[in-house]
């Protein structure tokens, strides 16, 4: 097994630390919000290092990448449920964020039972949707650990940056459905 996949696995393996200390924090600022927050740095950093050693040393699995994503909307999806329990960010958000990537895989499940040339590759729209998702997870437990997520200005801050991390959530939607839609009629063709 290569070292970018025991990564991957690792990175999997701390999603229940992660969650544990998170949810006992009650996303209020002590020692557990703290520690979750270190935990999803190490989870950040892993993730990070596995892509970049599995293309370095030329060790892209298929086993990696399927577990890849998976660990991304591990993550997320449990950082933005979480978030939105305790009223952090809004459930809408959460919501799309959650039923965007539920969609998406739906969409690719589909693709391949209808044996569509489909090979799941990110692109610019979802890479850019998934960064300023997990930098909006830093943000909130940043903030909220400096006693700054209840300030006016903060507040303001974060709105803005829920609603852009809406829009690039809904264009990277967008952006797999189109994909996906080509590759239907590209594969109607060659019937």
């Amino acid at each position: 097994m290569s070292i970018a996949n025991m990564l991957t696995i690792a990175r999997i393996a701390l999603m229940p630390l992660y969650l544990l200390l998170l949810c006992r924090s009650g996303v209020e600022s002590n020692s557990y919000l703290w520690a979750s927050l270190i935990v999803f740095f190490i989870v950040a950093i892993s993730d990070a290092l596995d892509g970049y050693l599995a293309r370095r040393f030329n060790e892209v699995t298929s086993f990696g990448a399927i577990l890849d994503p998976i660990g991304d909307k591990l993550i997320l999806w449990s950082s933005f449920i979480v978030f939105a329990y305790y009223g952090r960010v809004p459930t809408w958000l959460a919501a799309l964020v959650i039923g965007k990537d539920f969609l998406v895989v739906c969409g690719g499940i589909a693709l391949f039972a209808l044996k569509c040339d489909y090979s799941p590759k990110p692109n610019v729209w979802g890479k850019s949707s998934a960064a300023i998702n997990f930098f909006l997870v830093i943000s909130t437990l940043t903030s909220i650990g400096f006693g700054l997520f209840e300030h006016p200005t903060s507040a303001r801050f974060f709105w803005g940056y829920w609603l852009i991390a809406g829009l690039l959530t809904i264009i990277s939607g967008v952006s797999y459905a189109v994909i996906g839609a080509g590759r239907v009629k590209q594969r109607a063709r060659s019937i």
